[in-house]
């Protein structure tokens, strides 16, 4: 019975998997076709090994022992991120972050900073 359930699994998992696949083609730009699937294998990738691990670690550990890798990963994903670069990330007011003052005219002054 067990090898029926897991087979039976395996195959609605396997339709899923494909109907999302399609889909995931079938609505992304020509440009980004490659990476929305990079994105999508990735995806699928990261549920699986995180239903493996967290399958090994929950038998020995129970529930804290998940609750502290899945802590651990949030912060090793975190501090990634930090080395992430943006080009097209700029300052919002560049004026007043190079300290000119010129950009603090244009607000009105209040009559209790004078």
């Amino acid at each position: 019975m067990p090898s029926l359930l897991a087979a039976c699994s395996s195959l609605i998992f396997a339709m899923n998997s494909a109907v999302h696949c399609y889909l995931v083609l079938a609505y992304t730009d020509d440009e980004k076709v490659a990476l929305n699937v990079g994105f999508y294998y990735m995806a699928i990738w990261r549920a699986t090994s995180g239903n493996l691990l967290s399958g090994l670690i929950y038998p020995t550990w129970g529930i804290v022992g998940c609750l502290w890798v899945s802590m651990v990963f949030v912060l090793c994903a975190g501090l990634i991120s930090l080395k992430l670069e943006d080009s097209k990330w700029q300052q919002p007011y560049p004026s007043l972050a190079m300290g000119d003052g010129e950009s603090l005219q244009h607000f009105p002054r209040s009559a209790t900073t004078e």
